[in-house]
């Protein structure tokens, strides 16, 4: 049984606020390698797929780092790269608009 906290979010997208998403995809990685079979997660009910929800969470840390950063070396204002930014596998999800990524990643 792994209880994972704050680091996974079953069935919806992650609220990133201020957090170092580096770290936390770092703490993520332990995590998977655990292998739990299953999981109480910090947000939602307790998982028998916590590989999968795992997985979603370090997906969407990993999708928001690489279109956001690629905005910053490209000079692009926030804002504008977010509505840019295909969200698509995310937007349906429980608590999507506000866990909307902010400026600080």
């Amino acid at each position: 049984m792994l209880y994972s906290g704050d680091l996974v979010f079953k069935g919806r997208v992650p609220f990133v606020g201020n957090a170092d998403s580096r770290l936390w995809l770092e703490a993520l990685e332990r995590l998977v390698a655990f292998k739990p079979k299953h999981m109480i997660p910090g947000h939602g009910a307790a998982s028998s797929t916590p590989g999968d929800d795992l997985k979603l969470t370090r997906d969407y840390l990993v999708y928001v780092r690489q279109t956001m950063g690629q905005a910053v070396k490209d000079f692009v204002a926030f804002d504008e790269a977010y509505a840019q930014t295909d969200w698509t596998r995310y937007a349906k999800l429980p608590a999507f608009q506000e866990a909307k990524p902010r400026q600080r990643l």
